[in-house]
């Protein structure tokens, strides 16, 4: 079977995206040397959809097919489009990424007739439930494209209930990232300078806003354990919030006092996905504003601190009770695919 993987976050942001598509294309027997629509071809492919009728409008289309035809062709000879949605579908009006999501599944649906498996998606039309009104630009958006797809998943219980008020039929899974931890990662070294009793900080697209404060109150407000360790993931473009964090850290330590050494904060450069996940894993705690670095901290029992992000996901992973299996909720994303070339343990 061809399968035409969309918003492949392999390579990008941070090692958490990384980890995800990766799993994902393991499992679906994508081969490295596939093509896949990338998500940075989520946010700057053109034409961009706005109004609900531009997903229906035949020129539009044409225009769309006109500048993307290699794109088109792909879609053409795939048998099974698949979109890993992570955090992309989240706004409209402002969002360029989740309104071309939004506008491929649609085509590739009703213009190229083949089936449309969104995963590993958390969907906030909206920020909160309260918020959901079906003649919202947003919301009718949503729910014209989700719910004429053949397979709807989500990750996290307040997505589900969004879009339940949506009238649109979804199912409960959860994020990839522990897909990777129970079948692909293999533990490395840990990084020399790093002190083997330490907790981690990590920014977040909500946190680095206000990280000088958060650096101020951290002893205070979170009881870290040993010393403290910024994690950053070494891609050749390291995500702009992160370097904004690094800087306030920068700042911080400069200020210390000789008697506060011991507080001064350390970066350390994850070079891969399994360090990455090593660095986690050896944590006596983790104090985040991201989705993945929760994530991974949840799989493995370490204690986390999750903080403010700009959905509702976060929260949502403390709403998910029972989290010793949380790879086998990762696996409800492919309930309704043909069975894996792969044989799960």
């Amino acid at each position: 079977m061809n399968i035409l993987l969309f918003n492949d976050t392999d390579g990008n942001y941070h090692f958490g995206c990384t980890a995800t598509s990766k799993a994902i294309k393991w499992y679906l027997g994508i081969p490295d040397s596939a093509y896949t629509h990338k998500v940075a071809d989520s946010w700057t492919a053109t034409p961009v959809p706005f109004s609900a009728e531009d997903f229906d409008d035949d020129a539009f289309f044409k225009n769309w097919k006109e500048k993307n035809q290699f794109l088109a062709e792909q879609i053409k000879t795939s048998d099974l489009c698949a979109f890993t949605g992570e955090g992309t579908l989240h706004g409209y009006e402002q969002r360029t990424a989740a309104r071309n999501l939004l506008y491929l599944m649609y085509i590739c649906k009703k213009r190229f007739q083949k089936k449309v498996f969104a995963l590993n998606q958390s969907c906030f039309p909206v920020y909160h439930i309260q918020e959901v009104d079906k003649n919202n630009l947003a919301c009718a958006v949503y729910k014209k494209v989700l719910s004429v797809i053949d397979f709807c998943a989500v990750r996290e219980p307040i997505s589900l209930a969004i879009l339940n008020r949506l009238d649109v039929k979804a199912k409960i899974a959860f994020d990839c990232l522990p897909l990777y931890v129970h079948y692909l990662h293999k533990e490395t070294k840990l990084p020399k300078d790093l002190n083997r009793d330490y907790t981690l900080i990590s920014g977040g697209s909500v946190l680095y806003q206000s990280y000088k404060a958060f650096l101020k109150n951290l002893h205070k407000s979170y009881n870290p354990i040993g010393k403290i360790y910024f994690l950053a993931s070494d891609m050749p473009d390291v995500n702009w919030d992160d370097q904004q964090c690094i800087s306030a850290i920068k700042k911080f330590n400069k200020k210390l006092k000789t008697k506060l050494l011991h507080r001064r904060i350390k970066i350390i450069h994850a070079k891969s996905v399994d360090e990455w996940l090593t660095v986690i894993r050896n944590a006596n705690m983790i104090v985040s504003g991201r989705f993945h670095h929760s994530v991974a901290a949840a799989v493995f029992g370490v204690k986390y601190v999750c903080l403010e992000a700009n959905t509702l996901k976060i929260e949502a992973l403390n709403l998910i009770s029972d989290r010793s299996n949380l790879y086998r909720l990762s696996i409800e994303n492919f309930n309704h695919l043909p069975p894996p070339t792969i044989r799960l343990q």
